[in-house]
């Protein structure tokens, strides 16, 4: 099993150990108090909007060029030195930014979101620290290492439901909520660094190569660019919750985030296969090697949609049951079909799995530009429409209708220059299963036992799809990390006797 693997496998558990601790806390804890758990998502969306304008597309840097300049005996060119005088640049200009134009950005959140002002200043400490968390985290991709980075980001699902607690109880003030959130990220940053550090790929001392005039050019002009391009990506992925917050208020944004996150979750294995796979995408096209990225294209969208809709099909059988289990049931409305459309758009997401790597890796990366414009701008336009109308669910609807423009216009132009696409039989016959399991599972007969009905539906869908990706070969990938996870467990038992 390769290295790439074994980080994923490793990263995927620790996430799910994660997950399992954010389920926890999505039903029992977060629902206690929605107006602070939307003013929390307002806040965070906010920040991370910020730091992709901030990062100077520093964390790209390190990644797109990493293969130029791989070399440890001189420390890689200085590649994260350089990454780290950018990010710490633009910070500082943000920073600057941000003062000069406060009085304005007073003013329209006094119109839009008024109880969000006392707290916009934690903006800035945040955006430090995850624009530097992102530029490390990133850097670290380059040697295949994503479990430990996976550790330390999911340390927060721990942190946050007890300082949600803490103020709930109001043993802190939502200032000191934010203030120890802060101190948080900072926490992480630090860890980071050091694992960085133990790694033995920490180079701060050692001196920036010196570049042509056309490789400074190059880099920056694929810097500028990644700003933009970053920003338009987040404000397409985030600003819903902004809008659900200015539009509907805290309370429907503490609503809609709870869809965010389960929606989320149905991606983290996902997620995992694809950071994991980022540098090798980055290597075949240094290489041109168009032969293997093209196998690369087709298993990992195979690869990442396995787990996206066992998860994702699973949560919607399920869904009824798990949301009676919730606190404040009554007050989750709407709830249910923004998780729907918003899983939807993860679906979209897995099944083109490595077009955006492909596009912003390549000569073409600044295309990438244009297909994010047109995603920001859809869903900007579409959540102004359909907010209004359709409270949360618009939201939902109109990231799920940005989310397939962006992929199908990214998937024509990556098919018309490189002549790549994802499609194979597999991947059809794996959306078929997931779909008639679903349709027919979540109307079996409820008992009066939501743990009950969970655990039926839970076990018949899982025993399902999991042996029918294997008896139907779905994927080599998948069916030989079955057999060696048997395989395993017959000599474990064979010990045993």
């Amino acid at each position: 099993m390769g290295v790439v693997a074994r980080q994923s496998i490793k990263a995927s558990i620790v996430n799910y150990i994660g997950l399992g601790v954010s389920l926890l806390s999505t039903l029992f804890i977060f629902p206690l108090d929605l107006k602070l758990y939307g003013l929390y998502g307002f806040i965070i969306s906010t920040s991370i909007i910020l730091t992709a304008l901030s990062s100077f597309g520093s964390g790209g840097v390190a990644v797109r060029y990493f293969p130029k300049y791989q070399d440890a005996e001189n420390g890689h060119g200085g590649l994260l030195k350089l990454s780290l005088l950018i990010n710490c640049l633009g910070w500082v200009i943000f920073t600057a930014l941000f003062f000069l134009f406060y009085p304005a950005i007073k003013q329209y959140t006094l119109q839009k979101n008024q109880d969000a002002l006392p707290y916009l200043t934690y903006i800035i400490p945040l955006v430090f620290a995850i624009s530097l968390y992102g530029l490390f985290n990133n850097y670290l991709m380059n040697f295949h290492r994503v479990a430990m980075p996976s550790a330390i980001t999911n340390s927060l699902k721990i942190a946050l439901p007890l300082l949600f607690l803490l103020c709930y109880f109001h043993t802190i003030t939502i200032h000191q909520f934010f203030l120890l959130l802060c101190l948080f990220s900072f926490g992480q940053l630090l860890l980071i660094v050091l694992y960085t550090y133990q790694q033995g790929q920490l180079f701060l001392r050692r001196p920036i190569l010196a570049l042509t005039d056309q490789q400074y050019k190059s880099m920056l002009v694929y810097s500028f660019l990644s700003v933009f391009g970053g920003l338009a990506s987040v404000i397409a992925l985030q600003f819903d919750s902004i809008m659900v917050a200015n539009l509907l208020g805290l309370e429907a944004n503490g609503k809609y985030m709870l869809a965010v996150f389960m929606a989320a979750s149905c991606y983290i294995p996902a997620t995992m296969i694809l950071t994991a796979m980022l540098p090798v995408i980055s290597k075949h096209l240094n290489d041109n090697n168009l032969i293997e990225l093209n196998k690369a294209y087709k298993n990992v969208s195979v690869a990442v949609l396995i787990p996206t809709l066992f998860l994702a099909s699973g949560l919607f059988i399920c869904f009824v049951p798990l949301r009676d289990l919730m606190v404040n049931s009554e007050k989750l409305n709407g709830v249910a079909t923004a998780l729907v459309f918003l899983m939807f758009a993860r679906i979209v997401d897995g099944a083109t799995s490595i077009n955006g790597y492909i596009l912003s890796f390549s000569t073409y990366y600044k295309y990438d530009l244009v297909f994010l414009i047109l995603l920001s701008v859809s869903n900007v336009y579409l959540n102004s429409k359909l907010i209004p109308l359709l409270n949360i669910s618009g939201a939902a609807i109109a990231t799920f209708i940005s989310v397939c423009l962006y992929n199908f216009a990214k998937s024509v132009f990556i098919y018309k220059k490189f002549n790549l696409h994802p499609l194979t039989s597999s991947l059809f016959i794996l959306i078929a299963l997931s779909l008639i399991l679903s349709a027919a599972l979540f109307y079996i007969p409820r008992t009066s036992f939501p743990v009950l009905d969970i655990l039926i539906r839970g076990v018949l869908f899982s025993s399902i799809y999991l042996s029918g990706c294997y008896y139907l070969n779905i994927s080599k990938e998948y069916n030989q990390l079955l057999d060696h996870i048997f395989s395993m467990l017959k000599t474990k038992v064979l010990r045993f006797k």
